[in-house]
C-alpha cells in the first residue's frame, strides 16, 4: 500500500485503519508532542499484539535508535514510550499489584495468559486457581473477553455464575480451541432489538450476525461511527440521594430474606446441620441453597445468628426509610445588606436607648479609639468598664 496510512488507536479498546483524516490540533500535550518528536522521521519496522492481550506495540526505528509506543487499551488506557525496554515517557502514571508505569524503569507487561498459544494443562491450572464464577473467570483469567465467554456458556449449557467443575474443564478447552478456529469475514453482530453490538471475526452463533466487511478495519470503523453517544444527564443532589436510599433500602430487604430464609432452612434441617458440624463441615447444602454454617455452635444457635442478621437489614431498610420520608430542611436565605444601605452606627456595635439615644461600642481596639476621637462630642457620654477587652461606648446626645 501506498500513501499516507492512518492509524487510529482508542484506548478504550480499538485500534484500526481509517481513511478518514485525523486532525491533531487538539492533541497537544507534553506527551504526544514528545512521542511526535521522538518517532519523527522514523520507520515503523513491526505492529504486534502482545501476549493475546489489549496491548499493541508499534517498534519505530531512526538509524540506529529504536523506539516502543505502546498502548494498553483496558481499564482508563494508558500509552507507554520505551526504548530498548526502558519506560522514557508515561500517558499517565500508574501503579498496580503487580507492577508500576513510570519513567526510567523496565516497562513490564500485565501476567495475563494467551489464549492462542495455551495448552490444556496451562488452562486448567488457570481456571482451578481462580476464586471467580466460570463466566468471569474465561473473560478475565483466561483473556477471552465476554463474548467468547458468553458464547462458551451457551455452547455448553453452562451457568456463567457457577463455579469452575473440575469435570467440566476439557469441554471448555475444547470449545475455546472450536471458537477460536471458526473465523469468520469480518462482521458487525447485532443485540436482541437488532442494533450494533459488537465487531468479531469469531463466529458469535448465539449473537444475530448483520454485515459482513472485506476488511476488519472496515467492519469497526463502520460500527464505531454507528454508535450512539450517550447523552449524559445531570441529576439534581437531591435526585441522587433519594435514588440511592431507595436501592439501599432494596438491598437491605433483599438480604434479610435471604438471612431469613437460611435461618429457616437450618431450622427444619437441624439433623442434617449436626451432621455437618460433626464433620467440620462449614458450608452445606440444603435445598440446593448454600448456606455457611459456624461449627463452633449449635444448629439452633445458627439459626438464630441469620435471624438476628436479618433482623438487623430490616432495622437498617426501616431507618433509611425514615430518612427518605423525612425532607431536609431548607436553609434559610441571608439577607444580604448592601454597604450603601448601612448607616454609620451599623459599623459598630449599637443599640437605642429607652430614652431614645443611639450608643455605640467599638469591637475592637481599633474602632475603640475610631469611636471616641469620631463620635465623641461635646455634650455625649462616655462609658468603659475597668476590665481588659471592655469596649468604649459612647450615648449620642441627640
Amino acid at each position: 500500500q501506498t500513501g499516507t496510512v492512518r492509524l487510529r488507536v482508542d484506548l478504550g479498546g480499538w485500534a484500526y485503519v481509517t481513511k478518514e483524516s485525523i486532525s491533531t490540533e487538539s492533541n497537544q500535550g507534553v506527551f504526544v508532542k514528545t512521542v511526535r518528536k521522538t518517532i519523527k522521521k522514523s520507520r515503523l519496522e513491526s505492529i504486534k499484539q502482545l501476549n493475546g492481550d489489549r496491548i499493541l506495540c508499534l517498534e519505530f526505528v531512526r538509524g540506529d535508535e529504536n523506539h516502543t509506543l505502546i498502548s494498553e487499551m483496558f481499564h482508563k488506557g494508558n500509552a507507554i514510550l520505551c526504548q530498548k525496554g526502558t519506560i522514557t515517557t508515561v500517558m499517565r502514571k500508574q501503579k498496580f499489584r503487580h507492577r508500576s508505569l513510570k519513567s526510567g524503569i523496565e516497562y513490564q507487561a500485565p501476567p495475563g495468559f494467551n489464549p492462542f498459544e495455551s495448552n490444556f494443562s496451562k488452562f486448567s491450572e488457570v481456571l482451578l486457581g481462580s476464586d471467580r464464577p466460570i463466566g468471569a473467570s474465561l473473560t478475565i483469567d483466561c483473556n477471552l473477553g465476554g463474548e467468547i465467554s458468553n458464547l462458551v456458556c451457551h455452547q455448553l449449557e453452562m451457568d456463567g455464575g457457577s463455579k469452575v467443575e473440575k469435570s467440566k474443564l476439557r469441554s471448555m478447552y475444547d470449545q475455546v480451541q472450536e471458537i477460536l478456529s471458526d473465523k469468520i469475514a469480518p462482521s458487525i453482530f447485532l443485540d436482541t432489538e437488532g442494533r450494533n453490538f459488537t465487531v468479531s471475526s469469531f463466529n458469535l452463533s448465539h449473537l444475530q450476525q448483520g454485515s459482513q466487511f472485506d476488511t476488519f478495519d472496515e467492519a469497526i470503523e463502520t460500527y464505531i461511527s454507528s454508535r450512539e453517544e450517550p447523552i449524559a444527564v445531570i441529576k439534581h443532589k437531591e435526585d441522587i440521594r433519594i435514588s440511592r436510599q431507595k436501592e439501599a433500602i432494596e438491598n437491605y430487604i433483599l438480604k434479610a430474606g435471604k438471612m431469613r430464609e437460611r435461618g429457616n432452612l437450618i431450622f427444619s434441617n437441624t439433623s442434617l446441620v449436626k451432621k455437618a458440624i460433626e464433620n467440620e463441615r462449614d458450608i452445606i447444602l440444603i435445598e440446593d441453597i448454600e448456606v455457611q454454617i459456624d461449627i463452633s455452635r449449635s444448629p439452633e444457635a445458627n439459626a438464630s445468628e441469620y435471624f438476628d442478621k436479618a433482623k438487623e437489614m430490616e432495622r437498617k431498610a426501616r431507618r433509611t426509610r425514615d430518612v427518605l420520608d423525612t425532607k431536609l430542611p431548607e436553609k434559610p436565605k441571608k439577607r444580604k445588606i448592601k454597604a450603601g444601605n448601612l448607616e454609620w452606627f451599623e459599623n459598630y456595635r449599637w443599640f437605642i436607648t429607652s430614652e431614645g439615644e443611639i450608643a455605640i461600642a467599638g469591637k475592637d481596639a481599633t474602632t475603640n479609639e475610631r469611636v471616641v476621637k469620631k463620635y465623641l462630642k461635646n455634650g455625649d457620654r462616655y462609658a468603659h468598664a475597668d476590665i481588659h477587652g471592655a469596649p468604649s461606648v459612647v450615648v449620642k446626645n441627640n
